[in-house]
Protein backbone atom coordinates (compact mmCIF):
# COMPACT_ATOMS: atom_id res chain seq x y z
CA UNK A 1 0.00 0.00 0.00
CA UNK A 2 1.06 3.65 -0.84
CA UNK A 3 2.21 5.31 2.16
CA UNK A 4 1.50 9.38 2.48
CA UNK A 5 3.91 11.23 4.98
CA UNK A 6 2.03 13.21 8.01
CA UNK A 7 0.70 16.47 6.47
CA UNK A 8 1.88 19.47 6.84
CA UNK A 9 0.87 22.86 7.92
CA UNK A 10 1.89 25.29 5.20
CA UNK A 11 -0.52 28.46 6.20
CA UNK A 12 -0.64 27.76 9.95
CA UNK A 13 -2.91 30.79 10.92
CA UNK A 14 -5.72 31.23 13.75
CA UNK A 15 -9.34 31.55 12.12
CA UNK A 16 -10.29 34.74 10.35
CA UNK A 17 -12.46 36.35 7.39
CA UNK A 18 -14.80 34.71 4.94
CA UNK A 19 -12.40 31.65 3.88
CA UNK A 20 -9.65 31.27 6.71
CA UNK A 21 -6.85 30.41 4.55
CA UNK A 22 -7.87 28.10 0.94
CA UNK A 23 -7.36 27.93 -2.30
CA UNK A 24 -3.88 26.78 -2.68
CA UNK A 25 -1.05 26.21 -5.35
CA UNK A 26 2.57 24.92 -5.71
CA UNK A 27 5.05 24.62 -7.75
CA UNK A 28 8.72 23.80 -7.83
CA UNK A 29 11.80 25.29 -9.20
CA UNK A 30 15.11 24.31 -11.70
CA UNK A 31 16.61 23.71 -7.28
CA UNK A 32 13.57 21.42 -6.17
CA UNK A 33 12.49 24.71 -3.92
CA UNK A 34 8.72 24.47 -3.32
CA UNK A 35 6.62 27.68 -3.96
CA UNK A 36 3.25 27.99 -2.31
CA UNK A 37 0.04 30.64 -2.77
CA UNK A 38 -3.09 30.71 -1.26
CA UNK A 39 -6.11 32.91 -0.47
CA UNK A 40 -5.55 34.30 3.45
CA UNK A 41 -8.21 35.79 5.19
CA UNK A 42 -6.26 36.11 8.91
CA UNK A 43 -4.73 39.67 10.20
CA UNK A 44 -7.37 40.97 6.97
CA UNK A 45 -8.55 43.99 8.29
CA UNK A 46 -12.17 43.66 5.85
CA UNK A 47 -12.01 40.11 6.39
CA UNK A 48 -11.39 39.77 2.47
CA UNK A 49 -8.44 37.05 1.38
CA UNK A 50 -5.50 38.43 0.26
CA UNK A 51 -3.29 36.53 -2.11
CA UNK A 52 -0.37 35.20 -0.12
CA UNK A 53 3.43 33.82 -0.76
CA UNK A 54 5.97 31.40 0.49
CA UNK A 55 9.02 28.82 0.08
CA UNK A 56 10.21 25.63 1.67
CA UNK A 57 13.63 25.76 2.16
CA UNK A 58 14.77 22.16 3.71
CA UNK A 59 11.50 22.03 5.34
CA UNK A 60 11.58 25.32 6.60
CA UNK A 61 9.02 27.79 5.24
CA UNK A 62 9.98 31.54 4.70
CA UNK A 63 7.55 33.99 6.49
CA UNK A 64 4.50 34.58 4.56
CA UNK A 65 4.13 37.55 2.42
CA UNK A 66 1.20 39.50 1.28
CA UNK A 67 1.46 39.98 -3.10
CA UNK A 68 -1.80 41.26 -3.69
CA UNK A 69 -2.97 43.80 -1.09
CA UNK A 70 -5.85 44.63 -2.40
CA UNK A 71 -9.43 45.63 -0.39
CA UNK A 72 -11.00 43.67 -3.20
CA UNK A 73 -11.15 40.15 -2.88
CA UNK A 74 -8.35 38.32 -4.41
CA UNK A 75 -8.72 34.27 -4.33
CA UNK A 76 -8.50 31.05 -6.31
CA UNK A 77 -4.64 31.65 -7.17
CA UNK A 78 -2.40 29.75 -9.22
CA UNK A 79 1.25 29.73 -9.53
CA UNK A 80 4.26 28.31 -12.60
CA UNK A 81 7.76 28.81 -12.30
CA UNK A 82 9.49 29.88 -16.47
CA UNK A 83 12.56 28.08 -17.55
CA UNK A 84 14.49 31.75 -16.22
CA UNK A 85 13.25 30.79 -12.62
CA UNK A 86 10.41 33.84 -12.85
CA UNK A 87 7.87 33.29 -10.24
CA UNK A 88 4.03 33.79 -12.07
CA UNK A 89 1.39 34.42 -9.91
CA UNK A 90 -2.34 34.46 -10.99
CA UNK A 91 -5.38 34.93 -9.41
CA UNK A 92 -9.07 36.07 -9.64
CA UNK A 93 -10.00 39.76 -8.25
CA UNK A 94 -13.22 40.15 -7.15
CA UNK A 95 -14.43 43.60 -6.92
CA UNK A 96 -18.68 43.43 -7.04
CA UNK A 97 -20.90 41.41 -9.11
CA UNK A 98 -20.80 42.65 -11.99
CA UNK A 99 -16.77 43.16 -11.84
CA UNK A 100 -14.05 40.68 -11.82
CA UNK A 101 -10.93 40.14 -13.54
CA UNK A 102 -7.85 38.17 -13.61
CA UNK A 103 -5.01 39.69 -11.88
CA UNK A 104 -0.87 38.58 -12.48
CA UNK A 105 2.33 39.44 -10.59
CA UNK A 106 6.03 37.99 -11.49
CA UNK A 107 9.13 37.79 -8.78
CA UNK A 108 11.73 38.48 -11.11
CA UNK A 109 15.70 38.35 -9.54
CA UNK A 110 13.96 38.94 -5.98
CA UNK A 111 11.76 41.65 -6.74
CA UNK A 112 7.79 41.24 -7.39
CA UNK A 113 6.70 43.43 -10.27
CA UNK A 114 3.23 45.88 -10.12
CA UNK A 115 -0.36 43.97 -10.86
CA UNK A 116 -0.96 43.65 -14.09
CA UNK A 117 -4.68 42.66 -15.54
CA UNK A 118 -4.98 40.15 -17.74
CA UNK A 119 -8.70 40.00 -18.56
CA UNK A 120 -8.73 43.58 -19.75
CA UNK A 121 -8.77 43.57 -23.33
CA UNK A 122 -12.26 40.43 -23.11
CA UNK A 123 -15.48 41.87 -21.88
CA UNK A 124 -17.19 40.14 -18.82
CA UNK A 125 -16.56 39.11 -15.33
CA UNK A 126 -13.56 36.57 -15.01
CA UNK A 127 -13.71 33.64 -13.32
CA UNK A 128 -11.06 30.26 -12.68
CA UNK A 129 -7.73 30.86 -13.79
CA UNK A 130 -5.00 27.98 -15.06
CA UNK A 131 -1.66 28.25 -16.33
CA UNK A 132 1.69 26.60 -17.50
CA UNK A 133 5.51 27.91 -18.73
CA UNK A 134 6.63 26.35 -21.44
CA UNK A 135 10.79 25.32 -21.60
CA UNK A 136 11.36 27.98 -24.06
CA UNK A 137 10.52 31.52 -22.52
CA UNK A 138 6.66 31.27 -22.76
CA UNK A 139 4.20 31.34 -19.64
CA UNK A 140 0.22 30.28 -21.06
CA UNK A 141 -2.70 31.04 -19.13
CA UNK A 142 -6.53 30.11 -19.61
CA UNK A 143 -9.50 31.25 -17.68
CA UNK A 144 -13.25 31.78 -18.32
CA UNK A 145 -15.28 35.08 -18.49
CA UNK A 146 -19.05 35.20 -18.66
CA UNK A 147 -21.08 38.64 -20.20
CA UNK A 148 -24.12 39.18 -18.83
CA UNK A 149 -25.17 36.44 -17.87
CA UNK A 150 -22.96 33.21 -15.93
CA UNK A 151 -25.10 30.85 -18.08
CA UNK A 152 -22.95 32.73 -21.23
CA UNK A 153 -19.50 32.19 -20.60
CA UNK A 154 -16.20 31.56 -22.60
CA UNK A 155 -12.78 30.14 -21.89
CA UNK A 156 -9.62 32.50 -23.16
CA UNK A 157 -6.14 31.80 -23.41
CA UNK A 158 -3.32 34.42 -23.64
CA UNK A 159 0.46 33.84 -23.36
CA UNK A 160 3.29 36.13 -21.85
CA UNK A 161 6.66 35.63 -24.43
CA UNK A 162 8.93 36.91 -22.30
CA UNK A 163 8.17 40.84 -22.60
CA UNK A 164 4.45 41.03 -23.37
CA UNK A 165 1.12 39.42 -23.44
CA UNK A 166 -0.05 38.48 -26.44
CA UNK A 167 -3.86 39.38 -27.47
CA UNK A 168 -6.79 36.75 -26.03
CA UNK A 169 -7.71 34.14 -28.06
CA UNK A 170 -11.29 32.84 -27.47
CA UNK A 171 -10.99 29.09 -27.33
CA UNK A 172 -14.63 28.00 -27.18
CA UNK A 173 -17.34 27.99 -30.38
CA UNK A 174 -20.69 27.73 -28.07
CA UNK A 175 -21.49 29.40 -25.28
CA UNK A 176 -21.78 27.65 -21.86
CA UNK A 177 -17.69 27.13 -21.56
CA UNK A 178 -15.99 27.19 -17.84
CA UNK A 179 -13.90 25.71 -14.94
CA UNK A 180 -11.11 25.19 -17.74
CA UNK A 181 -7.61 23.37 -17.11
CA UNK A 182 -3.95 23.58 -19.15
CA UNK A 183 -1.10 21.23 -19.46
CA UNK A 184 1.89 21.42 -21.92
CA UNK A 185 3.57 17.91 -23.52
CA UNK A 186 7.21 17.65 -24.25
CA UNK A 187 7.04 18.98 -27.66
CA UNK A 188 5.75 22.40 -26.57
CA UNK A 189 1.80 21.42 -27.97
CA UNK A 190 -1.00 22.56 -24.97
CA UNK A 191 -3.77 20.83 -23.46
CA UNK A 192 -6.78 22.40 -22.53
CA UNK A 193 -10.04 21.13 -21.47
CA UNK A 194 -13.34 22.73 -20.10
CA UNK A 195 -16.64 22.09 -19.01
CA UNK A 196 -19.24 22.62 -21.92
CA UNK A 197 -23.08 23.51 -20.97
CA UNK A 198 -25.62 23.38 -22.94
CA UNK A 199 -27.61 26.63 -23.19
CA UNK A 200 -31.34 26.74 -23.50
CA UNK A 201 -32.53 29.08 -26.02
CA UNK A 202 -35.60 30.24 -24.66
CA UNK A 203 -34.57 31.24 -21.16
CA UNK A 204 -30.59 31.29 -21.94
CA UNK A 205 -29.88 29.53 -19.14
CA UNK A 206 -27.81 26.47 -18.35
CA UNK A 207 -29.99 23.25 -18.58
CA UNK A 208 -27.36 20.88 -16.41
CA UNK A 209 -26.26 18.90 -19.31
CA UNK A 210 -22.67 19.34 -18.77
CA UNK A 211 -19.90 17.84 -21.20
CA UNK A 212 -16.04 17.76 -20.86
CA UNK A 213 -14.82 19.44 -24.15
CA UNK A 214 -10.90 19.06 -25.51
CA UNK A 215 -8.76 21.22 -27.47
CA UNK A 216 -5.46 21.00 -28.48
CA UNK A 217 -2.23 23.60 -29.46
CA UNK A 218 0.52 22.03 -31.58
CA UNK A 219 2.14 25.07 -31.82
CA UNK A 220 0.47 26.43 -35.28
CA UNK A 221 -2.66 25.36 -35.09
CA UNK A 222 -5.71 24.95 -33.01
CA UNK A 223 -6.97 21.19 -33.14
CA UNK A 224 -10.85 20.76 -33.84
CA UNK A 225 -13.06 20.64 -30.40
CA UNK A 226 -13.56 17.18 -29.05
CA UNK A 227 -16.15 16.22 -26.26
CA UNK A 228 -14.43 13.45 -24.39
CA UNK A 229 -17.16 11.83 -22.33
CA UNK A 230 -20.80 12.30 -24.17
CA UNK A 231 -21.69 9.64 -21.84
CA UNK A 232 -25.46 8.97 -20.85
CA UNK A 233 -24.61 9.93 -16.86
CA UNK A 234 -25.29 13.23 -15.05
CA UNK A 235 -23.54 16.75 -15.74
CA UNK A 236 -19.53 16.65 -16.04
CA UNK A 237 -17.92 19.17 -14.34
CA UNK A 238 -15.15 20.54 -13.20
CA UNK A 239 -12.21 18.80 -15.23
CA UNK A 240 -8.13 18.57 -14.65
CA UNK A 241 -5.70 17.59 -17.24
CA UNK A 242 -2.21 16.27 -17.30
CA UNK A 243 0.42 14.83 -20.10
CA UNK A 244 3.17 12.76 -19.89
CA UNK A 245 6.51 12.80 -21.92
CA UNK A 246 4.77 10.21 -24.76
CA UNK A 247 2.15 12.67 -25.08
CA UNK A 248 -0.68 10.75 -23.57
CA UNK A 249 -3.02 13.17 -22.22
CA UNK A 250 -4.65 12.24 -19.00
CA UNK A 251 -8.36 13.66 -17.41
CA UNK A 252 -10.56 13.19 -14.80
CA UNK A 253 -13.57 15.02 -13.56
CA UNK A 254 -16.69 15.13 -11.31
CA UNK A 255 -19.48 13.74 -12.36
CA UNK A 256 -23.11 14.67 -10.38
CA UNK A 257 -26.47 12.49 -10.81
CA UNK A 258 -28.01 11.49 -14.01
CA UNK A 259 -28.79 13.54 -17.19
CA UNK A 260 -32.72 14.46 -16.72
CA UNK A 261 -32.54 13.62 -13.17
CA UNK A 262 -30.69 15.79 -11.28
CA UNK A 263 -29.09 14.37 -7.93
CA UNK A 264 -26.48 15.42 -5.31
CA UNK A 265 -24.00 12.70 -5.15
CA UNK A 266 -21.13 13.08 -7.34
CA UNK A 267 -18.34 10.70 -8.58
CA UNK A 268 -14.50 10.74 -10.00
CA UNK A 269 -14.02 9.71 -13.59
CA UNK A 270 -10.85 9.58 -15.86
CA UNK A 271 -10.14 8.86 -19.00
CA UNK A 272 -6.82 8.88 -21.27
CA UNK A 273 -5.94 9.39 -24.64
CA UNK A 274 -2.52 8.67 -26.60
CA UNK A 275 -3.49 11.14 -29.26
CA UNK A 276 -5.53 9.12 -31.54
CA UNK A 277 -8.62 7.55 -29.55
CA UNK A 278 -10.06 8.43 -26.08
CA UNK A 279 -10.14 5.13 -23.48
CA UNK A 280 -13.78 4.84 -21.88
CA UNK A 281 -14.02 6.72 -18.85
CA UNK A 282 -13.27 4.96 -15.62
CA UNK A 283 -15.11 5.71 -12.42
CA UNK A 284 -13.23 5.68 -8.52
CA UNK A 285 -15.41 3.66 -6.71
CA UNK A 286 -16.83 5.91 -3.50
CA UNK A 287 -19.74 7.27 -1.81
CA UNK A 288 -19.26 10.73 -2.98
CA UNK A 289 -16.05 11.79 -4.75
CA UNK A 290 -15.13 15.37 -5.56
CA UNK A 291 -12.44 17.91 -6.54
CA UNK A 292 -10.75 15.51 -8.58
CA UNK A 293 -6.88 15.96 -9.83
CA UNK A 294 -4.82 14.38 -11.74
CA UNK A 295 -1.01 14.70 -12.10
CA UNK A 296 1.30 12.01 -14.07
CA UNK A 297 5.14 11.83 -15.05
CA UNK A 298 7.44 11.70 -18.10
CA UNK A 299 7.19 7.61 -18.51
CA UNK A 300 3.08 7.97 -17.79
CA UNK A 301 2.86 6.59 -13.79
CA UNK A 302 0.51 9.15 -12.21
CA UNK A 303 -1.75 9.72 -9.43
CA UNK A 304 -5.22 10.73 -9.14
CA UNK A 305 -6.76 12.02 -5.82
CA UNK A 306 -10.49 12.96 -5.27
CA UNK A 307 -12.17 14.80 -1.53
CA UNK A 308 -15.66 14.95 -0.23
CA UNK A 309 -14.37 13.93 3.23
CA UNK A 310 -11.21 11.89 3.53
CA UNK A 311 -9.64 12.41 0.85
CA UNK A 312 -8.18 9.65 -0.90
CA UNK A 313 -5.73 8.47 -4.02
CA UNK A 314 -5.28 6.16 -6.44
CA UNK A 315 -1.77 5.46 -8.90
CA UNK A 316 -2.01 4.09 -12.01
CA UNK A 317 0.53 3.49 -15.00
CA UNK A 318 -1.10 2.67 -18.01
CA UNK A 319 -4.16 0.42 -17.49
CA UNK A 320 -2.94 -0.76 -14.12
CA UNK A 321 -4.13 0.56 -11.17
CA UNK A 322 -3.61 1.07 -6.95
CA UNK A 323 -5.75 0.64 -4.37
CA UNK A 324 -7.40 3.60 -2.98
CA UNK A 325 -5.41 5.30 -0.03
CA UNK A 326 -6.28 7.76 2.31
CA UNK A 327 -4.11 10.91 2.68
CA UNK A 328 -3.74 10.93 6.88
CA UNK A 329 -7.45 11.31 8.35
CA UNK A 330 -8.29 15.30 8.27
CA UNK A 331 -11.37 16.41 6.39
CA UNK A 332 -10.89 18.78 3.18
CA UNK A 333 -10.71 19.53 -0.70
CA UNK A 334 -7.86 18.86 -2.67
CA UNK A 335 -6.68 21.66 -4.99
CA UNK A 336 -3.83 20.61 -6.50
CA UNK A 337 -0.97 17.80 -7.74
CA UNK A 338 2.83 17.99 -8.77
CA UNK A 339 5.12 15.29 -9.14
CA UNK A 340 8.96 16.16 -8.75
CA UNK A 341 11.60 14.89 -10.42
CA UNK A 342 12.12 11.93 -7.82
CA UNK A 343 8.78 10.89 -9.04
CA UNK A 344 7.47 12.05 -5.52
CA UNK A 345 3.32 13.13 -5.45
CA UNK A 346 2.71 16.34 -3.63
CA UNK A 347 -0.64 16.84 -2.62
CA UNK A 348 -2.14 20.18 -1.48
CA UNK A 349 -5.31 20.64 0.39
CA UNK A 350 -7.20 22.90 2.53
CA UNK A 351 -8.72 21.52 6.08
CA UNK A 352 -10.73 22.67 8.47
CA UNK A 353 -9.72 22.68 11.77
CA UNK A 354 -13.10 22.61 13.72
CA UNK A 355 -16.37 23.09 12.65
CA UNK A 356 -15.82 26.74 12.36
CA UNK A 357 -16.14 28.05 8.50
CA UNK A 358 -13.63 30.49 8.36
CA UNK A 359 -11.15 27.59 10.51
CA UNK A 360 -9.32 26.45 6.85
CA UNK A 361 -5.85 25.64 6.92
CA UNK A 362 -3.30 24.59 3.80
CA UNK A 363 -1.59 21.52 4.31
CA UNK A 364 0.52 19.07 2.11
CA UNK A 365 1.26 15.65 1.83
CA UNK A 366 3.87 13.69 -0.23
CA UNK A 367 4.02 10.04 -1.64
CA UNK A 368 6.53 7.80 -3.56
CA UNK A 369 5.03 6.67 -6.67
CA UNK A 370 4.79 2.95 -6.27
CA UNK A 371 6.73 0.22 -8.51
CA UNK A 372 4.76 -1.73 -11.08
CA UNK A 373 4.32 -5.12 -12.50
CA UNK A 374 5.29 -5.21 -16.19
CA UNK A 375 2.65 -5.69 -18.62
CA UNK A 376 2.35 -8.73 -21.17
CA UNK A 377 1.46 -7.81 -24.41
CA UNK A 378 -0.29 -10.69 -25.60
CA UNK A 379 -2.82 -10.10 -22.58
CA UNK A 380 -6.61 -10.00 -23.62
CA UNK A 381 -8.10 -6.44 -23.57
CA UNK A 382 -11.75 -6.91 -22.93
CA UNK A 383 -14.17 -3.68 -24.70
CA UNK A 384 -16.89 -2.74 -22.31
CA UNK A 385 -19.72 -0.67 -22.63
CA UNK A 386 -19.46 1.12 -25.60
CA UNK A 387 -16.49 -0.49 -27.76
CA UNK A 388 -13.05 0.83 -26.00
CA UNK A 389 -9.88 -1.34 -25.36
CA UNK A 390 -6.46 -0.41 -23.60
CA UNK A 391 -3.82 -2.09 -25.72
CA UNK A 392 -0.62 -2.17 -24.12
CA UNK A 393 2.98 -2.82 -26.32
CA UNK A 394 6.13 -2.15 -25.57
CA UNK A 395 9.47 -0.78 -28.03
CA UNK A 396 12.75 -2.01 -27.51
CA UNK A 397 14.12 0.38 -29.68
CA UNK A 398 12.29 3.68 -31.87
CA UNK A 399 10.29 3.46 -34.88
CA UNK A 400 7.66 4.26 -37.03
CA UNK A 401 4.47 2.43 -35.45
CA UNK A 402 1.05 1.34 -37.15
CA UNK A 403 -1.73 -0.21 -35.40
CA UNK A 404 -4.10 -2.10 -37.77
CA UNK A 405 -7.20 -4.14 -36.73
CA UNK A 406 -8.91 -6.96 -38.21
CA UNK A 407 -12.62 -8.54 -37.94
CA UNK A 408 -12.44 -12.52 -37.27
CA UNK A 409 -12.73 -13.17 -41.12
CA UNK A 410 -9.16 -11.51 -41.14
CA UNK A 411 -10.50 -8.40 -43.03
CA UNK A 412 -8.42 -5.05 -42.23
CA UNK A 413 -11.40 -2.66 -41.03
CA UNK A 414 -9.08 -0.02 -39.10
CA UNK A 415 -5.41 1.20 -39.93
CA UNK A 416 -3.97 4.15 -37.55
CA UNK A 417 -0.77 5.75 -37.97
CA UNK A 418 0.43 6.42 -34.66
CA UNK A 419 4.22 7.77 -35.96
CA UNK A 420 8.05 7.81 -34.68
CA UNK A 421 7.98 6.78 -30.96
CA UNK A 422 11.61 6.22 -28.92
CA UNK A 423 11.67 2.88 -27.23
CA UNK A 424 8.96 2.58 -24.08
CA UNK A 425 5.87 1.19 -22.80
CA UNK A 426 2.95 2.55 -24.59
CA UNK A 427 -1.08 2.50 -24.28
CA UNK A 428 -3.07 2.51 -27.31
CA UNK A 429 -6.65 3.46 -26.89
CA UNK A 430 -8.89 1.60 -29.50
CA UNK A 431 -12.54 2.59 -30.34
CA UNK A 432 -15.06 0.40 -32.43
CA UNK A 433 -17.43 3.42 -32.41
CA UNK A 434 -16.22 4.84 -35.45
CA UNK A 435 -16.95 2.09 -37.53
CA UNK A 436 -19.95 0.46 -35.66
CA UNK A 437 -18.15 -2.69 -34.65
CA UNK A 438 -20.62 -5.84 -33.90
CA UNK A 439 -19.71 -7.69 -30.51
CA UNK A 440 -17.60 -10.98 -31.11
CA UNK A 441 -13.72 -11.60 -31.90
CA UNK A 442 -11.48 -8.66 -33.41
CA UNK A 443 -7.38 -9.31 -33.76
CA UNK A 444 -4.96 -6.30 -33.94
CA UNK A 445 -1.37 -5.66 -34.37
CA UNK A 446 0.95 -2.83 -33.67
CA UNK A 447 4.33 -2.63 -35.29
CA UNK A 448 6.87 -1.20 -36.75
CA UNK A 449 9.85 -2.69 -39.28
CA UNK A 450 11.53 -4.53 -37.01
CA UNK A 451 9.11 -5.24 -34.31
CA UNK A 452 5.22 -6.66 -33.92
CA UNK A 453 3.03 -7.41 -31.10
CA UNK A 454 -0.39 -9.34 -31.85
CA UNK A 455 -3.33 -9.68 -29.88
CA UNK A 456 -7.07 -10.35 -29.64
CA UNK A 457 -10.20 -7.97 -28.60
CA UNK A 458 -13.32 -9.37 -27.72
CA UNK A 459 -16.07 -7.22 -27.81
CA UNK A 460 -18.75 -8.67 -25.27
CA UNK A 461 -22.58 -8.42 -26.63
Amino acid sequence: MCQWSEPINVSNTPPGGQFGSNFPALAFDEFHTAHFVWAECYGMANGLPDIFYTKQINDTFVVAINISDTPSISFIPDIVIDKFNQIHVFWLEWISDAGANIFWRKKEGGVWSPIDTLSKDTEGVAGIVQAVADTLSKVHVVWDQYVGSRYYTNVFYRYYDGENWLSPIKLNTLPGAMNPDIAIDSKQQLHIVWQQAQIDSATGKNIELNDIFYRKFDGNNWCEITNITNLPLGTSCDPKIAVDGRGYIYVVWDERGIKGLPGPDYSCWFSFSDGDDWSHPKIFEGTTNRYSNVAVNNEGKGCICWSWDIIKSEFFYNTQFTESTSIGDKIGIIWQLEIDNNDTVYAVFGCRESELHNDTEIYYSKCVIPDFPELSDTQFAYLTFIGKANIPYTLSEGGNVTFDLYDSLGRLIKRVDLGYKPAGSYIKPVSLASFQGASGVYFYRIYTPRLETKGKLVLPK
